[in-house]
């Protein structure tokens, strides 16, 4: 039956643990997918945000032109053509040093005067195709149209930039003002700054291209129809600062996903190290129970064996029956001890510490204890040697505690310390502490194996420590923790044989 349970939970160990190793690889596909959509995610993100941002920047950029174009006309506006003097032109026109020229235009698109006056025919005649595409223009808008009116164009590679108003809104007779603007001083002054600032807080570089700029597909292109008609605000996309972007955000998910996977493996390791205790821990109970249960069978035959023969008189010599009532007596002492260490680990596995601990004279409850025992242990062949200091320090203590662990090392003394003849017993005051140490002239148990040895349920190699239940030094490590005191197992030093070590410490006294 333990052995079925034994396999069940190996079973299931090994299924749990490969459903941990498959969650694992589908997270890391999962992950690899994941990242393949957030980088067409992202991509598809970037562009539209950038398109948003480039549009967001062409009108900032009309509004600018628009703005800045609107001032000098609100100069010379609703004033009457008469009223308009050459010198008032003059004062505009350097009080606004983009513009290049301002024109007066009759109601016949003819120039009545200007500023500067132009010098060359080369001037004159541009000065009148601006009039007369401003005429064009005025011309297409005649109902309800507006009353200004911009327009970009491009003659013999030159960018020109002007418009045009009425001198009176609601008169179309008074004529026109038409002002040319110095395209790149407008640039620099209300056009970069806006470029400057958009390319120092986006993944791109924005600039401004005219008409004739060669067409790029893999920029964004939004166009400044009012202020630039024909012109564009071409977002070219830092590809270096996306990629940096894209790497910040793969790197982000697969730290995410490497914590996730090692969380996984620490939960994987721990539940295969708790499987496999609990399997370990199921595998020593079973051989304590086997164990125990033959320990049991010996002397319960004995015991049932020669009171049957004491009950059916079968036994008339007296040195006999008093043989045989100390077999049962010495088998009945032996049960008893081996139910008392597994009732004295259960007892402390369920209620921690159960011993009231209160200021004792030690070495009293150690030699109370020995006397009780040294009868058995003469009856063995053995005998026992005590070296106690006269005067000890109170040690806080529980006698039933202590008794148990002095019992429990010398039955282990006795046990495999039967070849040395004698057994060693001292109480000495040490460093703020009391120390009781038990020493056998057996074979001793190697350094490696010392530790083991203190577990439940473990015992020696050695074949007297085939019998017993593996409890014995397991209890006395529970009731020394439990008296805040210090256990160990060492060498005899230049001999054979094992020592027992248990440290008190002692309560220091304050003087008054």
């Amino acid at each position: 039956m333990a052995k079925h349970i034994g396999g069940m939970r190996m079973r299931t160990s090994i299924a749990l643990l490969g459903a941990m190793l498959l969650t694992m690889l589908v997270l890391a596909g999962s992950t690899f997918e994941l990242l393949k959509g957030q980088r067409l995610l992202l991509t598809q993100a970037t562009r539209e945000s950038q398109a948003q941002a480039a549009a967001l920047l062409a009108g900032s950029i009309e509004q600018a032109l628009i703005g800045a174009m609107r001032l000098p006309f609100q100069k010379l506006s609703n004033i009457p053509v008469d009223q308009i003097a050459r010198a008032r032109l003059q004062q505009v026109a350097r009080e606004y040093p983009e513009i290049k020229e301002i024109l007066l235009l009759g109601a016949d698109m003819r120039v009545r005067q200007g500023f500067p006056t132009p010098s060359t025919p080369e001037q004159r005649v541009l000065v009148q195709w601006m009039a007369d595409r401003a005429a064009l223009e005025f011309v297409k808008n005649r109902d309800g149209g507006s009353s200004w009116h911009i327009a970009a164009e491009q003659i013999d590679g030159q960018s020109l930039l002007f418009a045009v108003q009425r001198i009176n809104e609601w008169d179309q007779a008074e004529g026109w003002i038409l002002m040319h603007f110095d395209l790149p001083a407008m640039f620099a002054r209300h056009i970069q700054p806006l470029l400057n600032e958009f390319n120092a807080h986006q993944a791109g570089t924005a600039t401004l291209a005219g008409p004739e700029a060669p067409w790029d597909d893999d920029a964004l292109n939004w166009p400044v129809t009012r202020a630039l008609p024909g012109w564009t605000v071409v977002v070219q996309p830092d590809s270096g600062r996306a990629a940096e972007h894209l790497r910040r955000e793969q790197i982000l998910i697969l730290i995410l996903t490497a914590a996730l996977i090692v969380m996984l493996l620490m939960a994987t390791f721990a539940v295969w190290r708790e499987l496999r205790r609990e399997h370990s821990i199921v595998a020593l109970r079973n051989r304590f129970v086997a164990n125990v249960s033959h320990e049991l069978k010996t002397p319960l035959a004995l015991i049932r064996m020669y009171a049957e023969t004491l009950y059916l008189r079968r036994l008339t010599d007296p040195e006999k029956q008093h043989e045989y009532h100390r077999t049962i007596l010495r088998e009945s002492e032996r049960l008893s001890a081996m139910i008392d260490n597994v009732l004295d680990f259960s007892r402390h596995q369920h209620l921690g510490e159960p011993y009231r601990l209160d200021e004792r004279d030690l070495r009293e409850t150690v030699l109370n204890t020995i006397a009780d025992y040294r009868r058995h242990v003469e009856e063995q062949g053995l005998s026992v040697c005590v070296d106690c200091d006269p005067a000890l320090p109170p040690v806080a203590h529980d006698r039933g505690g202590v008794r148990q662990i002095v019992l429990n090392l010398l039955d282990n003394a006795v046990k495999f310390g039967k070849e040395g003849g004698r057994i060693d017993i001292a109480l000495h005051a040490k460093e703020g502490a009391v120390e009781l140490s038990i020493a056998d002239y057996g074979p001793g148990i190697p350094e490696v194996e010392r530790e083991r040895v203190r577990r439940p349920f473990e015992r020696g190699r050695h074949p007297s420590a085939a019998n017993g239940s593996g409890l014995g030094l397991a209890v006395v490590e529970q009731i020394a923790q439990a008296h805040h005191a210090g256990f160990r197992l060492e060498g005899v030093p230049g001999r054979q044989g094992l020592r027992a070590v248990v440290v008190f410490p002692v309560k220091e006294m304050t003087a008054t």
